[in-house]
């Protein structure tokens, strides 16, 4: 019988690799243990990408901005949907286990980077870096998810992942 692994935060992407075709009884743990890590993985970038509506009158008040100037921002981080999208492709090139590990890391760097910066615009260019590595994330574990898992624990397993995603989300309400 496999033994279960600490959960870390690249548990996921150390059981993104190819299936071996172990029996069932080593197969269990193992589904069980990828849909937690992406889970929990999904919780974190949930909670990543909520945290700004939560915080739009604070950003709007440390750079001087009105309702307008704060949408406006919001515009400009819609950019990172073609950053994901190129980190996205990355990931079928470089590998899902990397480029997740990649992608977590970029959330965590451009999050310090987007609270420590102090103008506008380096607030702005952290802030697409950060969706970026966040949409990346999230298509990669889907796909993980995806491939990893038995036909008949698909649907259940990306549900737990949306799971995580909106738990993230209720986390920053907190």
């Amino acid at each position: 019988m496999a033994s279960v692994a600490p959960l870390d935060a690249s548990s996921a992407a150390n059981l993104a690799g190819p299936s071996r075709g172990h029996g069932e009884q080593e197969t269990a743990p193992n589904t069980r243990q990828l849909v937690t890590s992406i889970a929990t993985v999904f919780c974190f970038q949930g909670f990543a990408m909520s945290i700004n509506g939560i915080g739009a009158p604070f950003i709007a008040k440390s750079f001087h901005l009105g309702e307008s100037g704060i949408a406006g921002l919001f515009a400009w981080i819609s950019i990172s949907a073609i950053g994901a999208l190129g980190l996205s492709r990355m990931i079928d090139r470089l590998g899902r286990r990397r480029m997740l590990l990649v992608s977590m890391a970029g959330t965590s760097a451009s999050a310090l980077a987007a609270a420590i910066a102090t103008s506008y615009a380096a607030f702005a260019l952290c802030e697409i870096a950060l969706f970026a590595f966040i949409g990346a994330t999230i298509s990669g574990g889907v796909v993980i998810l995806a491939e990893e898992l038995p036909i008949e624990l698909r649907a259940r397993g990306q549900s737990w992942a949306g799971l995580g995603i909106g738990a993230g989300g209720v986390l920053s309400l907190t």
